[in-house]
């Protein structure tokens, strides 16, 4: 007979089955941030959140784990041991911790470990946070034993990569010029009027639903966009012809075309410095992260770049962040830090100097005095905000450069935007656990493709730890950051970049299949605790290296190409279809890349990989959320590979 919890939401040992109602008044979200009760009170999801930046946050981890650190120590008759505490307090001060803190706590002792086994909450909070999830909305039947199984089908669905029959979705029969593909939802953009280049219509195609809503028209071309779906907020970014120096950025619902109810300006104009050349030599990138938008305005061939960062609800604009001698891309590594992967000319022209600029707190003006919300912005007009610290990479070989239009950061999904959903819960992103980066190198930059690709990935929680641990603004050297945090791989420039190949820690690889016009799909999982959770080997598991991996075998494919010869010619090869291939490379092998740069470059970034046997469609495929999505070049078909979580349908 399960006994409800009115007053508590914890039951010490033996916890089972407590009630969202009661226990969110104690679950704290993940990264210090709000209580869970915050999103969920009531039993209702939350309909309107403040941002995160304008809430003053207590950070009572910092309380909890200076009180752990000392009484952690059993050995000092001094000190009061921690285990004189009931399970009902240690249970409430352990809430309040980072997940690696409650697994110390584990294993103190026989007791510990099982309190903190047999706590529903506190396997719930390690789930949530290992997996940079958070709730944000949730069934008023839901127990919080209930989402802590989603949470855990949601992860071994991706450890064993069990999906479902692939889903045929329709797709509109215009030319695509512009698409994205967030939120669980694939979106494009494409026009109705003569005019092939530019756009004036958005189609969202949701992936759990077989059937096409109304596209969404706005009786203007645009040239670039991006949509929020859970605020009902599309951004239209239109160039002033013939001009091309001037952007109008436009405020439109997704719910009626016409402009959105919140924003005080829906329209604001932007005066650059710079012309917006032709789509091949300029850019625009718009990001939406609750009541922020972050616009980045770039020329290539000038190597300049202006980052503009707006409270869109009022049209204030809080930081501007501007280059006139590089190239950059940029992402959220939470709800208060942007992230530039910036490329910088030392010697005139050719981009040499490579780094991570990550910016802290970037939604504090750099001026303190009051900004109003203003309609026509010369972006020239405002002082530029500095970065918080400094990662440079290795020094590029002086015959080798930069490529400017293939350097890329990927990473989703953006804080605080659904990440996946069940049939009891929605769930959202904390943080980004890894970002995958394009390292382009070439002997001459006049000619495309480049000549070198690197594919790189960073753990971010490394990144954040050196942050934490500095005492104030810092560059940091390669040699001071690189190696245990992040992994090379030397590519072949026949994966297609495309936007979605990044999402949470995961990276997804499709690699030519056995037969012409097929492909095969690894997920390869950079999470540090990813291969820390299978205390034994797969069944299916290759034999960890011995050596090195550099020159040929620093490529990703050539860790599981001949296992998976030998499966393609075995005469059982039905019952291997449905296998995957387990692939497990810590960080006691180095991988060793040595091309473009004046000294070799080692990385031990750990993994584990899974890859299908059975090969899928030559599509582009994509990963995001909890969707493999591929589709076709022409973008004429999308089909979407859910993942198998038992009773949830999509």
């Amino acid at each position: 007979m399960r006994r409800e919890v009115k007053a508590h939401a914890y039951k010490g040992e033996g916890q089972e089955a407590v009630p969202l109602s009661s226990a969110a008044r104690t679950t704290n979200n993940i990264d210090g941030g709000s209580s869970a009760s915050d999103h969920t009170r009531d039993n209702r999801p939350s309909q309107s959140k403040q941002p995160p930046h304008s809430r003053p946050q207590l950070d009572t981890r910092r309380i909890h784990l200076q009180f752990l650190s000392i009484t952690f120590d059993m050995n000092k008759a001094t000190q009061i041991s921690f285990n004189h505490f009931p399970n009902e307090v240690i249970v409430r001060i352990l809430q309040s911790c980072n997940f690696r803190t409650i697994i110390r706590y584990s294993t103190a002792d026989r007791r510990a470990y099982h309190l903190v086994k047999n706590s529903v909450i506190l396997q719930l909070r390690i789930e949530l946070e290992m997996n940079r999830l958070e709730i944000i909305e949730y069934s008023s039947d839901v127990t919080i034993s209930s989402i802590l199984e989603d949470v855990i089908r949601y992860r071994d669905a991706w450890g064993e990569m069990k999906f479902g029959p692939a889903i045929e979705l329709p797709m509109p029969k215009d030319r695509i010029l512009l698409w994205e593909l967030r939120e669980g939802s694939f979106i494009s953009a494409y026009s109705t009027t003569r005019d092939p280049k530019l756009a004036d219509a958005i189609q969202v195609v949701q992936l759990d639903v077989q059937q096409l809503p109304k596209p969404i028209k706005f009786g203007l071309n645009f040239h670039e966009f991006t949509l929020d779906l859970s605020q009902e907020l599309v951004v239209l970014a239109v160039v002033d012809l013939p001009r091309k120096d001037q952007v109008r950025l436009l405020f439109r619902s997704s719910k009626t075309s016409l402009s959105h109810p919140l924003a005080k300006n829906p329209i604001v104009l932007v005066m650059l410095e710079f012309m917006l050349q032709s789509k091949e030599a300029s850019s625009i990138t718009l990001e939406i992260m609750g009541d922020i938008l972050v616009a980045k305005f770039a020329d290539i061939k000038s190597l300049t770049y202006e980052v503009l960062i707006w409270s869109w609800r009022t049209a204030t604009l809080l930081n501007r962040i501007s280059s006139r001698n590089g190239v950059c891309d940029l992402g959220f590594l939470d709800k208060q830090t942007l992230i530039l992967y910036h490329a910088a000319a030392s010697d005139g022209s050719a981009l040499s100097c490579v780094s991570l600029l990550v910016y802290r707190d970037f939604l504090k003006p750099v001026v303190n005095e009051p900004i109003g919300s203003e309609t026509h912005v010369i972006a020239s007009n405002y002082q530029c905000l500095d970065y918080s610290f400094c990662f440079e990479f290795p020094t590029i070989d002086r015959t080798m450069s930069v490529l400017a239009s293939a350097l890329a950061l990927r990473s989703d999904p953006i804080p605080g935007r659904l990440m996946h959903k069940t049939k009891h819960t929605k769930l959202a992103s904390t943080h980004v656990g890894t970002i995958g980066l394009i390292f382009p190198l070439s002997y001459d930059t006049h000619i495309e493709p480049q000549d070198v690709t690197y594919r790189i990935f960073v753990n971010t929680s490394g990144l954040s730890d050196l942050m934490d641990s500095s005492l104030g603004p810092k560059v940091f050297e390669w040699a001071e950051w690189g190696e245990p945090i992040t992994r090379w791989f030397s590519d072949d420039n026949q994966q297609a970049d495309w936007i979605n190949w990044v999402s949470g820690s995961r990276y997804l690889r499709s690699s030519p299949g056995q037969r012409f016009g097929s492909l095969t799909l690894s997920v390869i999982e950079f999470c540090p605790f990813a291969s820390k959770r299978h205390s034994e080997p797969h069944p299916n598991q290759i034999n960890p290296p011995n050596t090195p991996l550099k020159g040929r075998n620093a490529s990703i494919e050539q860790r599981w190409v001949r296992a998976l010869r030998e499966w393609w010619v075995s005469p059982d090869r039905s019952y291997l279809d449905e296998q995957v291939l387990v692939d497990v490379v810590g960080s006691e092998t180095p991988s060793i890349v040595e091309i473009g740069f004046t000294s070799p470059v080692v990385s031990r970034l750990g993994w584990r990989s899974v890859t299908m046997a059975k090969p899928v469609a030559s599509k582009i495929w994509m990963i995001q959320g909890g969707h493999i999505v591929g589709k076709d070049v022409s973008i004429s078909s999308l089909c979407c590979l859910p993942q198998s979580l038992n009773d949830i349908s999509v």
